[in-house]
């Protein structure tokens, strides 16, 4: 298994989590609602730049990811650091 398509099950299964959240939410009377809220804002955040990260992997331009608001712009620093850890070390050959 690629260390890219490690990343891609990686983004499946954080989005599907993040959906689970979003219905526990928007269940009234939830014990947890600021505990859950705190960590969905924290795992939107990172889904969204392990988002990027792997879209500019793949070759895709920076402006058809995504066009954010100002004030919104993304931590690139944090983008640097996914592509690198999911960036597969290949040698080549002489």
């Amino acid at each position: 298994m690629t260390k890219l398509y490690e990343l891609k099950i990686l983004l499946k299964n954080l989005s599907s989590e993040i959906r689970t959240i979003k219905t526990r939410l928007s269940k009234p009377h939830d014990a947890n609602c600021a505990l859950l809220q705190a960590k969905l804002h924290w795992m939107k955040s990172d889904c969204r730049h392990k988002h990027i990260a792997y879209c500019l992997l793949r070759g895709r331009p920076y402006e058809v990811i995504e066009k954010p608001r100002q004030g919104n712009e993304p931590n690139q620093i944090l983008i640097k650091e996914i592509m690198d850890a999911y960036t597969e070390n290949v040698r080549a050959c002489a």
